[in-house]
């Protein structure tokens, strides 16, 4: 059985492979500065962070330079320093994406131990509903979280773990204009938070409640610049709802009503010249976040285009 991120991943992989040489030298140089001494990769602050070298490593995998055993050595040096750490979810989640690349190019896979150690600590966050909190703190379980399990328990080859997931709470977190809330509590819904339940929803084999409303949700979240707003009070448009916006509209098979000739300006605006991306207009600073997610539309754009021209 194929998981949801494999299949996303190969998707963008056949975007990836029609960018030109230098597109993607500038890419694969920009990531591999990130890596730091201890052979993880930083964000802004300059450390070294699993979230971050996570994204750095999914990067260089979609160029198709993640196989050089000098790195992946130095990866899972610093992976070895923090398997036996406390982790938050967003932490065991990137772990978890890490260890998956560096055993991948291996030829290796999860031990039966390594899967009940980290399947016991995805377990410290799930609450009475059945879902996942970002935080042991969190009384409310989370959607994007609960999203992240799902994908870790497909990772781990953990389906019956995946199917125990309910899916009641996640549908009660539907508004009427279509999108999804993060917390149960909230009520006006957000893109981001749509985005990872339809994710959700797909790998649980269950259909999109609402589902025009939910399409005209995202389609009104695409801004005249191009790029889609995370939230309709925040007026201008980022990077990473551009993404999720973007994948989520082809998991509803509704791509084609997308603007990618505005979405393809926007991210052109995003792209500095260290070869990396800033989040929105406004930010100078590119940093392996949100270079991931600029090198990913990328790659979706570049398969749209391919389809028009079919």
């Amino acid at each position: 059985m194929t998981s949801y991120l494999a299949d996303l991943t190969f998707r963008l992989l056949s975007g990836a492979v029609k960018l030109d040489e230098p597109r993607k030298s500038s890419l694969q140089q920009f990531f591999l500065s990130a890596q730091t001494e201890d052979g993880g990769f930083s964000g802004r602050s300059y450390e070294s962070d699993l979230y971050y070298t996570a994204f750095a490593l999914r990067g260089l995998f979609l160029l198709g330079v993640l196989d050089d055993p000098k790195l992946l050595q130095s990866v899972s040096t610093f992976l070895a320093h923090k398997e036996n750490q406390e982790m938050r979810p967003t932490d065991l989640a990137s772990f978890l994406f890490s260890s998956t690349f560096v055993k991948m190019a291996n030829e290796t896979g999860f031990s039966a131990g390594e899967k009940n150690k980290i399947l016991t600590q995805w377990k410290k966050f799930q609450r009475a509903d059945g879902c996942f909190a970002s935080s042991e703190q969190t009384e409310y379980s989370s959607t994007y979280t609960t999203f992240l399990a799902a994908v870790s328990f497909e990772m781990l080859g953990a389906e019956e773990e995946k199917q125990k997931i309910p899916i009641a709470p996640i549908l009660a977190k539907q508004r009427p204009d279509g999108g999804f809330v993060e917390l149960s509590l909230l009520r006006q819904s957000g893109t981001n938070p749509t985005a990872a339940a339809i994710a959700f929803l797909k790998m649980q084999n269950v259909e999109v409640p609402n589902k025009q409303e939910t399409v005209r949700f995202f389609l009104t979240r695409q801004t005249p610049q191009g790029g889609f707003q995370a939230h309709t009070r925040i007026p201008v448009p980022d990077l990473l709802s551009s993404f999720t916006s973007a994948v989520a509209l082809t998991d509803l098979q509704a791509e084609k009503q997308c603007r990618f000739d505005l979405l393809r300006s926007f991210l052109n605006d995003l792209r500095l010249p260290d070869g990396g991306y800033g989040g929105n207009i406004r930010d100078c600073q590119s940093d392996v976040e949100y270079t991931f997610y600029g090198l990913a539309l990328e790659s979706l754009l570049l398969l749209s285009e391919q389809d028009f021209l079919d």
